[in-house]
């Protein structure tokens, strides 16, 4: 058999699940929250606690920088598992990723064939930007999935006569739970692909249409809905709501925000630098293929649709230009357009196989199907070195690797070299993520900050004692919200003169705050020392006591 017989198989979506399994799912709960996953869990579980799924809470505080549809998806999670943990603040990224994948096998199928399909569906599964956000309780990986949802569909219902109606529709829809995912990022990425390709197509009276009316008035409905419940509890107001809205898409100013001349310069000139850099590195495989793409003359030889084409470079190109002229955004934000970056390197890919029957396979795409076999030797010989208790786990993932690579040779060998080399890169990022998630990070995690400093709270926090948090953490130092997700079920927002009322009381405080309670005569006990990664600053917990005779 050849890598296209097998992609050829209808059974190849199973393929796609276990692969799926081996690489996104292993010790899912066991690496410590980082990034933004505490910012996502902490709401979501005071949501359980209070029963309001209206308001987002961080702290007790309201906490309105996301639209609140992640931390339901997250509190769903946690309500099925018992607690929002680790596993359940993951869940619905992981299973966004298989949804992008399985969105890639039905594709365009009226234009690309079922091989090139499951080549897409490969390469958005081996894609490094989810394999990075699907394994991590944040917003980006699910909004992938509906934009790849809502592209897919728009696509479906295009018609030389005209935009179906009801294709407008549903992606209207989709276009809403993106909004109350996050805002208008998903809403941006659409229109930055279909209005490009249909200005290019010379439809843009399409986007004149009754359909693509409603379309607009079902995007804004659900955030808009949401946003006016809150007004009518009067969680917050009109001003203060725009204003956090307006820093969330860096048009003002907030806490560590760049004010001098010549610091946004600065700032300006490494956006411009590193953007495309950091774009590249997201898209990778499929990126590899990229550029043949953009060129008509040689997607026309090639046999590649050259509408479908316009509509890939598109979802690429239009999403990718507008933030990178935008210095407050960060590649992050593009990562949707990854999608049709995939779609459109797998198309590339079949379109050099055509051109290129009968030639064999290159000793590169064989060299690259031994990439599996040598993680998995590099994961047990990590195992043996620093974690003994998990050799048993690691010879098992070595066992499966090198069951991959002898299945990956034997395909590459019948195969010839752009299909193979394709098919061998896309695993071997795979089954890099496999041996990473099985056998590197448990290995890190026992020595991670917070089990660090969970090891030296031991019993000293009750489960049901309320913590009090200053948050006036450096805005630059990553963990603080993570680290502070393991100290109590019950955290609340509080400033020093708060403190000083509800003592005696636990509370999380800088080392600054910590010196001047200290110097007012308070009597302050240290519980533990919580540090972010990387190192210093730090914060302190402590038990603060009344003063002598106060």
């Amino acid at each position: 058999m050849t890598w296209p017989a097998l992609f050829d198989r209808r059974w190849f979506a199973l393929v796609i699940v276990a692969a799926w399994a081996l690489a996104y799912l292993p010790h899912l709960g066991t690496r410590d929250l980082r990034l933004e996953e505490g910012r996502r869990a902490t709401p979501a579980r005071e949501m359980l606690d209070s029963g309001d799924f209206i308001c987002p809470t961080l702290y007790g505080d309201t906490y309105l920088n996301k639209p609140p549809l992640y931390f339901w998806l997250v509190a769903a999670c946690g309500a099925g598992l018992g607690d929002v943990t680790p596993l359940a603040t993951r869940l619905p990224s992981v299973l966004a990723a298989l949804g992008c994948a399985l969105v890639a096998l039905r594709f365009a199928p009226d234009i690309l064939d079922r091989p090139t399909r499951s080549l897409a569906a490969l390469f958005v599964l081996s894609a490094a930007a989810l394999l990075d956000k699907g394994t991590l309780g944040e917003i980006d990986a699910p909004l992938a999935l509906v934009v790849a949802l809502a592209l897919k569909i728009w696509w479906d219902g295009n018609r030389p006569t005209g935009q179906t109606f009801r294709s407008w529709l549903a992606v209207g829809c989709l276009l809403g739970i993106a909004g109350l995912l996050k805002g208008p990022e998903g809403p941006a990425i659409f229109y930055l692909t279909a209005i490009p390709f249909l200005v290019w197509q010379r439809r843009s009276a399409r986007l004149l249409t009754v359909g693509h009316g409603l379309c607009l008035v079902l995007s804004f409905l659900p955030v808009a809905a949401w946003v006016a419940v809150l007004m009518t509890r009067e969680a917050i107001s009109s001003p203060e709501l725009i204003g956090i809205w307006t820093h969330q898409l860096g048009a003002g100013s907030g806490p560590g925000a760049v004010l001098d001349p010549d610091g946004r310069t600065a700032h300006a000139v490494a956006h411009f630098f590193a953007f495309p850099l950091h774009v590249l590195g997201m898209f990778f495989p499929g990126v590899l293929w990229l550029g043949f793409g953009l060129r008509r003359r040689w997607a026309t030889a090639h046999g590649v649709s050259e509408d479908l084409r316009r509509f890939l470079v598109c979802g690429v190109l239009g999403p990718c230009l507008a933030f990178y002229l935008y210095p407050e955004s960060r590649p992050r934000h593009v990562l949707p357009a990854f999608f049709p970056a995939a779609v459109l390197g797998a198309a590339v890919v079949a379109g050099v196989s055509r051109m290129s029957a009968g030639r064999g396979p290159s000793r590169l795409a064989t060299g690259i199907a031994l990439i599996p076999l040598i993680a998995g030797a590099a994961g047990l010989v990590l195992a043996l070195a620093a974690w003994p208790d998990g050799v048993p786990g690691a010879a098992g993932v070595f066992v499966a690797c090198a069951a991959w690579s002898w299945a990956a040779v034997r395909l590459t060998r019948r195969t010839q070299s752009s299909s193979a080399l394709a098919a061998n890169i896309a695993g071997g990022a795979l089954s890099a993520w496999f041996v990473a998630n099985a056998v590197v990070f448990p290995c890190r995690a026992p020595q991670a900050p917070t089990r660090v400093a969970l090891r030296d709270l031991g019993g000293r926090l009750p489960p049901g004692e309320v913590v009090y948090t200053t948050r006036t953490f450096p805005v630059t130092g990553e963990g603080y919200y993570n680290l502070q997700f393991h100290l109590a079920r019950r955290l609340r927002a509080a400033d020093l003169p708060t403190l000083r009322h509800a003592a005696p009381c636990v509370g999380v405080v800088t080392p600054a705050e910590r010196a001047e309670l200290e110097s007012e005569g308070w009597v302050v006990e240290e519980v533990s020392r919580l540090v972010a990664r990387g190192g210093a600053p730090e914060v302190h917990v402590i038990r603060l006591g009344r003063r002598p005779g106060g």
